[in-house]
């Protein structure tokens, strides 16, 4: 019914249109051509169309061309690799939704939070009966759904024989019996934004906040205590009672221990009060070398962190 001038597309359905006859018609000259991207049998195979210079075929979905698979396959490749590299999933099924832009500005938030966690479990050394994280200043406007997920993760991979993540490091916390509660607040005091664990256990409270700065995770302060250190490599960390000369027969015991130190941070409330000390050491403390450490005046407690390289911005 139509002219000989007519061009058939079908982009709809296969089965819609006879191909058998719509060859036919194109080669006896009642119609000019035709375009289709569905057909009655899929994928297109033997089919009398194939044939024509009048008609142009292309597959029902664009992930079936060689140019598609080849993207899908580094795609998949990339992501299996960010994966097992320990960062965060780009489309995961069963977490909360976060926009690419979204997850570009939380991805290091997301790593401090994680390291803020397996900080404090390798400092407490106690069980973990609740949680309250809080998110201060800027990161109040956020979307922070993962952030308590990432904290947990942190929190949990330090004793856990099973694998967490993400994914289950909530379900697996609902399982001990941990809560986690969450909390907004407009203040950060100095910072634009931070993030505030509070924990407590089977042996008291405890307090741990981070912030970034230059997009690198820092530790602000730990209980009571105000300080700053990236929160990366061997940290030794100690809680004692401040006195003239407890820096100096620190630093003076790891260096006869050939350890070497390559930053110091110290807190307190007052002189001759309460402090902590925080060092960043390059070598391994042997058994012998950190019971030097508790036995040192004045130390009430001290323990060895030991978190991950920065890995978040890696790239392929």
């Amino acid at each position: 019914l139509v002219k000989p001038t007519a061009r058939i597309i079908n982009c709809a359905r296969g089965g819609i249109i006879d191909e058998a006859a719509l060859a036919q018609a194109i080669q006896e000259g009642r119609l000019a051509g035709a375009a289709l991207d569905v057909f009655e049998q899929e994928p297109l195979a033997n089919s009398p169309l194939q044939d024509l210079p009048q008609v142009i075929l292309t597959p029902h979905l664009g992930a079936a061309t060689e140019e598609a698979h080849l993207i899908v396959s580094i795609e998949v490749a990339q992501q299996v690799w960010e994966a097992l590299s320990g960062r965060t999933p780009r489309y995961p099924v069963n977490a909360p939704f976060l926009s690419p832009e979204e997850m570009a500005e939380l991805e290091p938030y997301l790593d401090l939070a994680e390291r803020m966690g397996s900080f404090y479990a390798q400092m407490a050394g106690a069980s973990v009966v609740s949680l309250d994280m809080s998110f201060g200043g800027e990161m109040a406007e956020r979307n922070v759904a993962l952030l308590g997920a990432a904290l947990l993760k942190g929190l949990l991979s330090f004793a856990s024989q099973e694998p967490v993540n993400l994914i289950n490091a909530v379900e697996i916390a609902r399982g001990r019996g941990i809560a986690l509660n969450e909390h907004r607040e407009s203040d950060a005091g100095n910072f634009a934004g931070l993030i505030a664990l509070r924990a407590k256990t089977t042996e008291g409270e405890g307090v741990v906040a981070g912030t970034l700065m230059r997009r690198e995770p820092h530790i602000v302060r730990i209980d009571d205590f105000w300080l700053d250190f990236v929160a990366e490599g061997q940290l030794l960390v100690s809680k004692h009672r401040e006195q003239p000369g407890i820096i100096g027969r620190m630093g003076t015991l790891l260096g006869d221990a050939q350890v070497n130190i390559h930053f110091v941070q110290v807190g307190r409330r007052s002189r001759g009060g309460e402090g902590v000390m925080v060092l960043g050491i390059d070598d391994e403390l042997t058994p012998q070398v950190l019971q030097a450490v508790h036995e040192m005046p004045s130390i009430r407690s001290a323990h060895v962190v030991k978190l991950p390289a920065r890995a978040w911005d890696a790239r392929i």
